[in-house]
């Protein structure tokens, strides 16, 4: 999930900049530019309040690993030698 956040706010990123370039005051490039503010902020709130949950995540099942005992190793790793696009 972090990477297609991280591919949304690069790309907010960029049209950000490119807003910037042809900055002018019609309501909608101001509505542009309040979508991808909100997807800056979207991910910003990803990034401090949802990913840093992963180590500690991490390490329950590390000291637990009886915790996917009832998991078939098929269910977990079915896409593992696929790409995502």
């Amino acid at each position: 999930m972090a990477w297609v956040w991280l591919r949304q706010g690069v790309e907010a990123h960029r049209a950000l900049l490119k807003a910037d370039e042809f900055s002018g005051s019609n309501s909608a490039g101001e509505t542009y530019k309040n979508f991808y503010l909100g997807k800056i902020s979207a991910l910003d709130y990803f990034c401090n309040y949802e990913l840093v949950k992963i180590y500690s995540q991490t390490q329950l099942l590390v000291k637990n690993p009886q915790i996917l005992d009832f998991a078939e190793t098929e269910w977990l790793w079915q896409f593992q030698d696929q790409e995502v696009v």
